[in-house]
Order: structure tokens, then C-alpha cells, then sequence
């Protein structure tokens, strides 16, 4: 009688680490599996998917990040001009815009106590040089890039995914030199989920 109660917490257990490792599994093959009906080819990069929201609204990119939902993966683009601030949602596989917001640019409204207004003259290096700087860091996959203006600094934020590792490295956006570095457990897959 005392096995039989042994084991089916044994069994259980062993039902749920096999439905987590199916979900680990089918989230990490979310990017091989068909996208609406065809087989997908591959991730658009950083620069390929810049080009196509410039192509959309010619401003200044302040940040690209590429999230990964159970609908598929998608780039959420921000461009600043004139003004006002762009978000621009794009399919990470063709390129086409699914989703643009415009509103006025909290950042030249001196909304944010933190940021002070940056011009052009603060941004020598463009966001592709600042990746490959990153890069040279820490080998791995850019899903996020965001231009910071913090006191007085304006610097650009990278984040790239290392394994199961993820690295936050700032760029100066004047010089090029790299200011930090920080590598932290890749923790919050549970965002990678959303809808």
C-alpha cells in the first residue's frame, strides 16, 4: 500500500515536467513552425527591419525590439520626428506593418524629469555601429536596441540574449565607447507568452 502511495506523486510529477518541457519546446519552435498558413523562412535582423520602418516614417530610430508571441514574432519599432514619436509594430518575418501609433514626443515636451532634449549633435554613432560594438561584448541575439537621453547623456541600450542569459550593455551614442555591461538570467519568459 505505501508504494502505490509513492507513486503517484512520482507520476505526477513526471506529467507535469513532461507538459512543461512540451511548452519549452513548442515556444522555442514558435520561429520554425508556418506563419499564417506558410512556411517561414527566418527573423528578419535589426537592420533589415529598420530599413523597412524607415521606408514607413523617415525619422530618428530610438528603439527596435523583437518580442516573441504564440501569434508569432514581431518587431516593435519607435521612431522620433518632428515631434512626435512613432510606434510601429511589424511582422519579424516579411516586414509589413501591422500595427502604427503616432502621439506626441514626451521627450521634447519635457514630460520626463530624467531626460533632457537631445539634438542631433549628441548622436555621432547610428544604431547599427552601436550593435556591432555591443557585439563584440557579448556574442549572441540583439532584441532590443533603445537611444536613452539620461542627464545630460545620450547613450544607446542593448539588449542581447546569450543562451538562457541575457546582457544589457549601454553604448555612448557620441563616442562609441561602452559604458556597462550587465548579464542577468533570461527570467521573464513568462512576457514571452503574451498576446
Amino acid at each position: 500500500m505505501k508504494n502505490k502511495w509513492m507513486t503517484v506523486p512520482i507520476v505526477v510529477g513526471a506529467l507535469v515536467l513532461g507538459s512543461v518541457a512540451m511548452v519549452a519546446g513548442a515556444n522555442q519552435n514558435l520561429d520554425q513552425a508556418s506563419v499564417n498558413g506558410k512556411e517561414k523562412t527566418s527573423i528578419l535582423t535589426n537592420e533589415e527591419i529598420t530599413e523597412k520602418a524607415l521606408a514607413k516614417v523617415d525619422g530618428t530610430v530610438t528603439e527596435v525590439e523583437l518580442e516573441r508571441k504564440l501569434s508569432g514574432s514581431v518587431y516593435e519599432v519607435e521612431i522620433k520626428k518632428d515631434g512626435y514619436e512613432y510606434d510601429l509594430d511589424l511582422d519579424a518575418v516579411t516586414g509589413e506593418v501591422l500595427k502604427e501609433d503616432k502621439s506626441t514626443d514626451d521627450d521634447e515636451a519635457g514630460l520626463d524629469d530624467n531626460t533632457t532634449k537631445s539634438d542631433s549633435s549628441d548622436v555621432a554613432i547610428t544604431h547599427e555601429a552601436a550593435i556591432e560594438i555591443a557585439l563584440k561584448e557579448a556574442a549572441g541575439t540583439v532584441t532590443e536596441i533603445e537611444l536613452e537621453i539620461d542627464n545630460g547623456r545620450t547613450y544607446y541600450e542593448i539588449e542581447i540574449e546569450v543562451g538562457t542569459k541575457e546582457v544589457d550593455i549601454e553604448v555612448d551614442a557620441k563616442s562609441g565607447a561602452v559604458l556597462s555591461g550587465d548579464k542577468d538570467d533570461d527570467d521573464d519568459s513568462d512576457d514571452d507568452n503574451e498576446e
